[in-house]
Parts: C-alpha cells; structure tokens; sequence
C-alpha cells in the first residue's frame, strides 16, 4: 500500500475588516445554524455565530464591543470548551484538532458572547495498492484506491470536491468513475485530488499480451531431405489476432527435422520430432513424421486438386480431405509427400493426413502442397444445432488481490450463457497484462514475481473480465528520518508544513513511508497527522516523526502577534458606535490623491493577460484597467516613453466609489472589487520606473 499525505491545511487567517456599524461577516465561509444564545448580546457580538471548519483547518473568529465614551475598551478573551477539538487563540485564531463539536466563548469585561463550531473529519490518507499499474493497449480497468478521514473511516467523496486527472490522456484515458483506458503504448501518470489533498500513480500501457499461439500446418509428414515452412499467428485473450510478436522455434530432435529462427523445417533422417513455436511463453507444437526420401528423380508434381468429402461441417465434426497429384502429361503421382493447411486455424485443423476438424463458426480454405505446387478445396463450418449456448459472461476474482512477491492467489471464473446459467464446461483462457510483475498459469494461478500492479483477464468464446493484482514487495525499513519546516519561526495562530524525508539503511529515500507525528509541547504547537504544525501559545516545541523504530526531530518556535489595534477608539458621547477589538488593523496614517487627469485613452486588461505587454504598449495619457479579482503576477518594467508630461495610470477597472476613499478600511466586498499584481518572489509587485517615467497605480 502505498500511503501520501501530500498537501497541507487550508488556513484562513484573514484580517478583521469590520465596517461601522455592521455586525456580521457576510464574505465569511461559515456554514449559519440556529445556535444558543450568548450573554450581554448588547455588550459584545461575534461576528460569525456557528462555522464549520475540518480539521487542520483555522479561522480567524472576530469580536465587537461597544464604545464607552470616554473609556478604553476592554480586552477580549476566547477560551474553547474542548480544546482537543477546537483550541482558539488569545487572538482568537480558531484551529480544528479533530472531528467533533466544542463551544468557543469571547469574553470583554463581564460580558461573553458565544459561537458553536462543528469540526468535520479532514482527508487523511489517498492509497492505491501500489505506485504503478501495467495495463494492455485498449484495455479498461477501475483503479483501485482507498481514501480515509482523519478519523480513520472511509471517506463519502460525494460530499468533497474530487478531481481525477491523466498527465497524458492519449496513453491513458482516464475517467471520473477511475476507469482507466490504454489508448496507445507509453506511460502518464494519474492523480487524484481530494479537496486539497493529491495522490497518484502510475500507469504503463503495454501491447497486447499474447494468450495462444496457432501454427500452420498443424502436423507434418515428409520424407527425408524436404522442407516446409511453419507460420505461426498469435492472438490475444480475446482471439483477436496481433502481429509483430517475437517467436522462438525449436525441436524436440534436431537429427530427425531441424527448425530455423523463421520457422522453416529440414527433414534429415527418419523419425519423428516435435517442433515448437514459443511466444511470450505461449506454445504450440507440430509432430513431424519423417520417412526414408523415395523421390529422387521422381516426376515434378504439375498439379494439385484437393477435395473434401463434406464441404461443410458443425462444429466439433469432421471430414477427410481428398488430394490428388498429377504431371505435366496428366498422369496421377502417388507416393508424394503431403503439406497440409488451413487458412484460418482457430475456424478449423487439419492434420498430416487430411482430416479435419471443425473449431468454430466461420469459412476457411484447406490446402495441399507437394513438390511446390498447391491446390484447395473451401470448407464451412455452423454452429451445432445440439451445442449449448454461447457464453455471455464471465466474472473473475482473483483472491487475494494482492499479494506478497513469491507468493500466489488462485483465480476462479464463473462463466454464464446468454440467458444468464451459469456453465461449467467452457475453456477459459488466462493472461497476465505484464507477466514480468504477475504471471499466471492456464489453470489460473497467479504467481507474484516483482512489485507492482497488472491486470489479469480470463475470457471464453469471445467475452473477458478483468481484476487487478498487485505484487507487493518488501517494503525496506524506514533507518533514518530528517525532518525540516517551511518557516522555523511562526506567530501564534500560523501554521508551517513540517516536511520528512525517510531513508533505508543505504540512504535511499522511502516512498510512502507511514510516519507518526507528535509535539514536544501540545501547549505550544499542534501537529496533524499530515505534519501541519500549528502555533498556539508562545514559547518552543519539538515536532518529532518517527517509523520503525528510526525517530527525526526539527526544532519550532512560536512567537507573540504584534499588538495591534487591541485599544479601541473613544466614541463621541451617545451614538451607539462600535469598535472592533479583535486584532484590528490601524487605518492609514497617510494617503496618496487619486485625483488624476482625465485619460486619452483607455485600455482593459482581461484576467489572465499579459500586463507587461500593455504596459509596453501604453503611450503618455493611457490608463489600463485592470479586470476586478483579477491576479497578474511578475516583476513589471515601466520602460522609457519619451519626454511627455503625462501620467500612465494602472488602476482597477472599478469606480472609486466601489473602492472607497482614501483613508478608508478595505472590506471584503471591497478587495474582491479590486485586482491585484504580485511577484513570484515577493508579496508586493516590483514597477521599475526609468528616466523619463510618469507612471500611478491604484
């Protein structure tokens, strides 16, 4: 099993924008229930009251006292009533620990105010059994994966947000149900995303294994010194025939008929032998009868007429074909050597002496050859009116479906007709999509050689099903952990990835390694099972990984929020004005005009376009919109534009209105009005202006 525990917990730290007057956070993502009410309503207010969150999720709860004229506003305190489930901050970040349902109260003086918070099972863990698949070229398959909770159950992805994806859908389709299709032979790796959390595998598309091997003639009787040539066609499990596939030739005894690399037969002394024809381990065998050479100087065959005693046949009959050879003054020739064949050697056989046997429904051609001349006879084979049914369906289960390497797992089949019986005497043909990873015999027993994951398909008069096996090999023992942080240091209420590399005894990193994580100080940082570390209080934690014995440590430090805005303002006397107190930012102490010279020209920028390319393009008096919510992301170059006086205005494509004032605070309904232009390295854009620049942005 493989385990990834890609992705960290969503955060939502976001900023108390509380306008004057309001007592509710609309942009807030809560989920609004009817909960019990709070004390002195009148005295302090939550501005959210009831969230649902998951777990390694945070939200930033915020509070509003009254202003007392003349007075200092009071102090809020949070506390949770479970803080295993939901731990909130002095500043009231509100982090969810685990699945479950906790109270979380603010207190300003002797007045409180109450939310409850549901906290929901977060995504643990995305399993496939293993980290690939081999499939065979136009073969579907369903991928098996598990997907568990944070609380250990199986998770209902028809309440998550599930995306599956293919890196390259023209080798494997791919779709939403993880049905997996081989469209051409390569590899592409598929990935499944739940929520936040991504998982892959995967996939390699190979040719179509082959599940019989059929070679004409069938049987040969010659006489010393003579030759024949063998052709040997491969078919897959569907019998379906495919070319290009390496065959390997021999014999049984090589001083009776010898067998050349293409399948060409010397006879050399009297005897018998068996020559074979191996593909990919399938195998098919030809006697040959070889008799004292009694043709030298004999008269050259000039013609060959073959007949047949029945010209058509049911399946499982016979008949006996007819040859007679002449010479060029139309005399009969007796004593010759004899090849026979069959066009079509899945319809119908024909052996060394002529007779044949009907296969299957279908038309085929038997032909003699003798001294390099040849003559057929057409034969058509039905159906028997006294044979069963065709097979309508198989179902296959391969128990267990994975395996450890050097073991085995016995297959079974249950074989229906058209109408649905269930029948026991139908030949069931078995192949393993890459016999180097599972292999599997014809009596359908699977054999675990090497790690990974196939696909065995059994099929029977034209119908297959399909189960996955995977070989699961040793997985090495975790000898060594190292761990590191994205940020050493955090501010209570942030969260940074605790990132673990494992290694075996030789260095080599681990994949999928099940890690158990724990803090030195619960009190001062959380650590989910996924390794998202979470500042609480103050003060210095160790975060430790540990697997197999083998333990990795990395050292965190949580610092205290700058204090800001915990002061609110003083109200003029009796107007009922409310301060924010939880953490609010200060307004601006200056500001810049915005009143600009009307434009000569404006210009729209949609989302996703290339802002440096406008900028290049504006000319002096040009103002580009930017569209609202937009991101444009680069370090942006103001290049020279002459010696005009005139300003190039970069704004959002809003009114000022909308945007609000100078001096006045950003809301939420605000920032999602405006765009914003960021930097890959840095969290402000870079606008370099050159000699000769006028530029604004807003």
């Amino acid at each position: 099993m493989r385990r990834h525990t890609w992705s960290g917990a969503a955060l939502m730290a976001a900023l108390s924008l509380v306008a004057v007057g309001c007592s509710s956070d609309s942009s807030a993502p809560a989920v609004s229930t009817q909960e019990p009410g709070h004390t002195g309503a009148a005295q302090i207010a939550l501005t959210r009251k009831a969230d649902t969150m998951g777990v390694d999720q945070s939200i930033q709860l915020n509070a509003i006292v009254p202003a007392v004229p003349g007075a200092v506003t009071p102090q809020v305190t949070w506390a949770s009533s479970d803080d295993r489930i939901a731990f909130v901050t002095k500043t009231g970040v509100l982090f969810g620990l685990k699945s479950g349902r906790a109270t979380i109260t603010a207190t300003a003086g002797a007045y409180s105010d109450a939310t409850v918070v549901n906290v929901r099972p977060g995504i643990r863990d995305i399993d496939f059994d293993s980290d690939s698949l081999s499939i065979s070229l136009a073969e579907s398959v369903k991928i098996p994966y598990r997907v568990t909770d944070t609380d250990g159950n199986p998770v209902d992805l028809s309440q998550h947000k599930v995306e599956w994806i293919s890196t390259d859908p023209s080798v494997a389709g791919l779709t939403s149900d993880a049905t997996v299709t081989g469209r051409s032979i390569g590899r592409a790796d598929v990935m499944l995303r739940v929520d936040n959390k991504v998982a892959k595998t995967g996939v390699r598309v190979l040719s179509k294994p082959v599940a019989s091997v059929f070679v004409s003639p069938s049987s040969l009787a010659l006489s010393a010194g003579q030759t024949a040539q063998l052709v040997a066609t491969t078919y897959d499990v569907n019998g379906g025939a495919i070319e290009d596939r390496n065959i390997s030739w021999s014999s049984s005894n090589s001083e009776v008929a010898a067998v050349s690399g293409s399948g060409l037969v010397t006879t050399i002394a009297p005897g018998t032998a068996e020559i074979m024809a191996n593909a990919e381990g399938r195998k098919a065998t030809v006697p040959v009868s070889v008799s004292a050479s009694s043709n030298a100087g004999a008269t050259p065959v000039a013609s060959v007429a073959v007949s047949l005693n029945a010209s058509s046949l049911a399946v499982g009959q016979t008949t006996q074909a007819n040859v007679t050879l002449r010479d060029a003054n139309d005399n009969v020739l007796t004593g010759r050597s004899i090849v026979w064949t069959s066009s079509e050697v899945t319809v119908a056989s024909v052996n060394a002496t002529g007779l044949v046997t009907a296969l299957k429904a279908g038309e085929t051609t038997i032909t003699a050859t003798s001294g390099g001349r040849s003559g057929s006879a057409s034969l058509n084979t039905v159906a028997s009116s006294s044979s069963p049914l065709p097979v309508g369906s198989l179902e296959l289960v391969v128990a267990p479906s994975s395996i450890n390497v050097g073991q085995t797992a016995q297959s079974s089949v249950t074989v229906k007709d058209e109408q649905g019986n269930v029948v026991t005497n139908r030949s069931v043909a078995y192949v393993s999509s890459d016999a180097n990873i599972a292999s599997i015999s014809a009596s359908g027993l699977v054999t675990a050689n090497k790690g990974g994951s196939v696909t065995i398909t059994a099929s029977s008069e034209g119908k297959s099903s399909h189960a996955v096996v995977t070989a699961v090999a040793p997985k090495p023992t975790v000898y060594s952990i190292t761990l590191s942080t994205n940020a050493p240091s955090i501010s209570i209420g942030q969260a940074t990835q605790i990132n673990a590399v494992a290694k075996d005894v030789n260095g080599a990193p681990i994949s999928g390694a099940a890690l158990v994580w724990s803090s030195s100080s619960t009190t001062v940082a959380t650590v989910s099972g996924s390794g998202m570390a979470s500042g609480l209080s103050a003060g210095s934690a160790t975060i430790y990984a540990r697997a197999d014995g083998a333990t990795g440590s990395v050292g965190l430090t949580v610092i205290e929020n700058a204090p800001t805005g915990t002061t609110g303002p003083t109200a003029p006397g009796g107007n009922g004005t409310l301060g924010a107190v939880s953490i609010l930012a200060e307004l601006p102490r200056s500001s810049v005009p915005t009143a600009y010279p009307s434009p000569a020209r404006q210009v729209r920028v949609a989302a996703g376009a290339n802002l440096q390319a406008a900028i290049d393009a504006a000319q002096p008096g040009d103002e580009l919109l930017l569209a609202p919510g937009a991101t444009y992301t680069g370090n942006f170059t103001l290049p020279n534009k002459g010696s005009s006086t005139s300003w190039i205005t970069i704004r959002t494509d809003v009114s000022d209105a909308a945007i609000g004032g100078p001096g006045t605070r950003m809301t939420p309904s605000r920032r999602s009005a405006s765009s914003s232009r960021s930097s890959p390295a840095v969290d402000a854009t870079t606008i370099t202006h050159g000699p000769s620049r006028r530029s604004s942005s807003s």
